[in-house]
């Protein structure tokens, strides 16, 4: 996948938490961006009706996957608690309450992201994506 594929997302007034999850996945691992790997499997996993999910439960429920955005202005983003905000049937799964993996989407605007995040604009998330690219 390219840059351009990657900030597509961008260019747009939402986007689904699988493509989010995709954009994230596909970015270099460094100090910056720890543990989201299990966290984004298990979720595209979970929401996509694939009960290979099991596989990266637990490291999910333990991990909270923190993402630097700004490490000087102490800008993170905590990725797993993102996805629970936006998605109730995740968020049951992480604290062991029943529920059933199926195929779905969901959306979010920019503005919402934003809202969430309290502190990282999508100018911000941005830039860290592309200074993460491969």
């Amino acid at each position: 996948m390219s840059i351009i594929e990657k900030i597509s997302i961008f260019e747009k007034d939402s986007f689904t938490l699988k493509e989010l999850c995709n954009l994230l996945f596909n970015l270099k691992k460094n100090d910056y961006i720890n543990e989201i790997d299990d966290i984004i499997l298990c979720y595209m996993n979970f929401s996509s009706g694939n009960n290979n999910y099991r596989t990266f439960l637990n490291n999910t429920r333990s991990n909270k996957g923190f993402i630097y955005i700004d490490s000087l202005n102490d800008k993170k983003l905590i990725f797993r608690e993102l996805l629970q905000m936006f998605d109730f049937e995740f968020t049951k799964l992480v604290i062991r309450i029943k529920t059933e993996c199926k195929n779905y989407d969901i959306n979010i605007s920019w503005n919402d992201f934003e809202e969430k995040t309290k502190n990282i604009s999508k100018l911000e998330f941005k830039k860290f994506i592309e200074n993460n690219s491969k």
